[in-house]
């Protein structure tokens, strides 16, 4: 009977683990959700504008970038933790069979996100180009107006 219990026990902990998982890539997701209309707004309305000194905005939107680039450094950090510790609960509940890989992997609906899995450093290059340019225009190098 114990061993039935840890056998349940460890299926639940890969899944709060997988949970955890596609927690973190919707918090991601929502923060670029966030930055990208930030970013249009502003690029927007410098755009309308004819003259005026641009370049607090700029530096705003390079903050932005850089809490950006932290955020996504944190929450890849998390999501690597958790994907390790769920491949480690994985191994040890079925071994090297991959039919039952397949089914735990559906079971806890980590198939639908591991596309997004793949892409997890194109954020942070998405928010160090930002912060770059957002600098250069800041400093007023590069011009848009």
């Amino acid at each position: 009977m114990s061993n039935d219990y840890s056998q349940q026990s460890k299926i639940e902990a890969y899944r709060q683990h997988c949970e955890q998982v596609r927690a973190d890539l919707g918090q991601r997701l929502s923060f670029t959700n966030f930055y990208a209309i930030v970013v249009a707004g502003i690029l927007a309305f410098v755009s309308q504008r004819e003259t005026g000194d641009f370049s607090l905005l700029f530096w705003a939107l390079s903050v932005l970038s850089l809490f950006g680039i932290m955020f996504c450094v944190r929450l890849n950090c998390s999501i690597e933790d958790h994907n390790r510790k769920a491949r480690l609960l994985m191994q040890d509940l079925v071994g090297a069979s991959e039919d039952h890989e397949k089914y735990l992997l559906a079971s806890s609906g980590w198939m639908k996100w591991r596309s997004l899995w793949y892409l997890r450093w194109l954020f942070v290059y998405l928010y160090v180009a930002g912060f770059v340019l957002f600098l250069l225009l800041a400093y007023k190098v590069v011009a848009i107006v």
